[in-house]
């Protein structure tokens, strides 16, 4: 479901606040289908 990274790329974090800070947009859609996702499995409670 996720994609791997070879072990000389940076940690997921790091590309996650990159991604937010050249392209809000985007890193606010990856957020919110990894959350929903998660919803979906049952990782998260239903709030908000």
């Amino acid at each position: 479901m996720f994609v791997t990274y070879p072990d000389t790329s940076p940690p997921f974090a790091t590309v996650a606040l990159n991604a937010r800070a050249g392209s809000p947009g985007y890193a606010d859609r990856l957020c919110r289908t990894a959350a929903a996702r998660a919803l979906v499995s049952g990782g998260l409670p239903a709030s908000g």
